[in-house]
C-alpha cells in the first residue's frame, strides 16, 4: 500500500467520521437550567427560576434544547433522555461554564437509547458494576467529562449497528472492565482523552467496529493483566460477522500495560502511525508492544490484512523479554499483508 494511498484514505475516513458529528447550530433552541439551591421542578426552568432535578429536566427537553446544570452534587439512580435530537439540533446536557457538577448514580450514570445527544463537562460517578455512560443510540457526543470509577460503553443494539459516536477531552480511570468499550458499530472517534488503570481489562476495547479514529489520547495502564488498546472480532451477536475494519490510530501515547500496548486481532486496513509506545514497568510484556494474532476459530475471523505500522516510537526499559512487534505463528499466512516501516525502536539494555 503506497504512502499516497494511505494518506488519501486517511483524509477520506476522517471526513466521513466528522461528517456525522459536526452539527450546525439549531435554528430554534431553548436553554433551561437546573440548580440545587432554590430550584423547583414546577418552575419554568429559566435561569432565574430553575428546576431542581436533572431527571425532571430531561423529560422536558426537545430537539435543539440545552439543559444547563449548575454547581453541586446531584443524586439519581440513573439518567435517561425522553426524546432524540436531530442532525441540526441535538439535545445537550452541560455543566454551566466554570461550575463543578458531580452526578452520583447507582445504575448507569446516563443510559442513552436516543439519537443526537451531547453530554458536556460533567463528573459522573456510579457503582463499580455499572457504566458512567451506557449508550445504545446514534450521533452521541461525550466531551469534557470526568469518569472517576465508571467508564463508557457503547453497545450496539441486537438488531442494528449503531454509529457516529464521539468521545473527546474526557478523563476516564479505574474501572473493573474496559473503560471504553465498543462492539459492532460504525464511525467512532476517540480523541484527546486521558485513560488509565483498568483493573482487569484493556483500556480501549473495540470489537467488530468499522471506521474508527483513535487520536491524541494518553493511555496509562500499570499493574493491569491486559493492555491499552484491543481491536478484535465482534461479540457473538446477530449483527456480528465482520472483522475490525478501517482504523486510524495516530499520535497517541500508550504507556505500560502488562501483556501488550496494542493487540490487533482480526483487523483489516488499520493504519497505526506517529504513536509513542513505552514499556516502563519492571514486569516484562508477555508479548510485543504491538501483538498480532488470530481471534476467532474460522478463517474469516483469523484475517489480519493490509495493516500499516509506520513512523511510531517503541521504547522499553526491560532487560530481556519479548519483541517490540510480535506476530503470532497462528496467523503466519497473513504476515505478508502487513506494512511495517520507518519505526524507531529503542531499548537501553538487553535485546529485542
Amino acid at each position: 500500500m503506497s504512502s499516497q494511498r494511505v494518506y488519501s484514505y486517511q483524509r477520506m475516513l476522517v471526513a466521513v467520521l466528522l461528517a456525522g458529528l459536526v452539527l450546525p447550530s439549531a435554528l430554534v433552541a431553548t436553554e433551561y437550567h437546573v440548580r440545587l439551591s432554590g430550584g423547583i421542578d414546577t418552575s419554568p426552568g429559566t435561569q432565574a427560576l430553575p428546576w431542581k432535578t436533572i431527571t425532571y429536566g430531561l423529560t422536558q427537553l426537545y430537539a435543539g434544547d440545552t439543559l444547563w446544570v449548575h454547581a453541586g452534587t446531584y443524586w439519581a439512580s440513573t439518567y435517561e433522555f425522553s426524546r432524540s435530537g436531530t442532525a441540526g439540533s441535538p439535545i445537550t446536557v452541560a455543566a454551566w461554564p466554570g461550575d463543578h457538577v458531580r452526578l452520583n448514580t447507582v445504575l448507569n450514570g446516563f443510559y442513552i437509547t436516543k439519537d443526537h445527544i451531547v453530554i458536556d463537562g460533567l463528573e459522573i460517578y456510579t457503582t463499580w458494576s455499572n457504566r458512567g455512560v451506557r449508550a445504545d443510540g446514534n450521533y452521541i457526543t461525550i466531551r469534557n467529562c470526568t469518569f472517576p470509577n465508571g467508564a463508557i460503553a457503547y453497545k450496539s443494539s441486537l438488531s442494528t449497528r449503531n454509529h457516529h459516536q464521539l468521545i473527546e477531552n474526557c478523563t476516564i480511570w479505574w474501572f473493573t472492565e474496559a473503560p471504553v468499550l465498543f462492539d459492532a458499530m460504525d464511525s467512532i472517534i476517540i480523541r484527546n482523552n486521558t485513560i488509565w488503570n483498568s483493573v482487569n481489562m484493556n483500556l480501549i476495547d473495540a470489537g467488530g467496529v468499522s471506521n474508527m479514529l483513535i487520536e491524541g489520547n494518553f493511555a496509562y495502564n500499570t499493574g493491569n493483566p491486559q493492555g491499552e488498546l484491543m481491536m478484535r472480532w465482534g461479540n457473538s451477536e446477530p449483527q456480528s460477522g465482520d472483522n475490525f475494519n478501517g482504523a486510524i490510530v495516530r499520535r497517541n501515547v500508550f504507556v505500560d500495560g502488562r501483556k501488550w500496548l496494542i493487540l490487533i486481532m482480526s483487523a483489516n486496513g488499520g493504519m497505526f502511525y506517529n504513536n509513542t509506545l513505552c514499556k516502563l514497568e519492571a514486569v516484562e510484556n508477555e508479548r510485543g508492544l504491538i501483538y498480532m494474532r488470530q481471534h476467532g476459530s474460522t478463517a474469516a475471523q483469523d484475517k489480519n490484512e493490509n495493516n500499516v505500522i509506520k513512523n511510531n516510537v517503541f521504547y522499553s526499559t526491560g532487560s530481556s523479554g519479548n519483541f517490540f512487534i510480535d506476530i503470532a505463528s497462528d496467523m503466519s499466512e497473513d504476515y505478508g499483508d502487513q506494512q511495517i516501516d520507518w519505526n524507531l525502536y529503542y531499548k537501553p539494555s538487553g535485546t529485542q
